[in-house]
């Protein structure tokens, strides 16, 4: 049995609506993989170490995610 997803549910398509919603929190692509940005004190912020995430299945990076320090962390939550 073939794996099938639902249509418009591949993370091609996930990712497109999320970016047409809120563009704000995506940045540039590196390597041809979009870079999300971090909610803090409600502005997106592109701080942060850059991270792929990558899916368990073939290890394909999905996105890029910034990665905060324990401070900016804080701030981020405690708002």
């Amino acid at each position: 049995m073939a794996l099938r997803l639902a249509e418009g549910t591949a993370w091609p398509d996930t990712l497109a609506r999320a970016a047409a919603a809120v563009p704000e929190a995506f940045g540039a692509e590196v390597d041809g993989v979009s870079t999300l940005h971090n909610l803090i004190e409600g502005d997106w912020r592109g701080i942060g170490l850059s991270t792929p995430v990558r899916t368990p299945v073939d290890n394909t990076v999905l996105i890029n995610l910034a990665r905060l320090g324990a401070e900016s962390a804080r701030a981020a939550v405690s708002h």
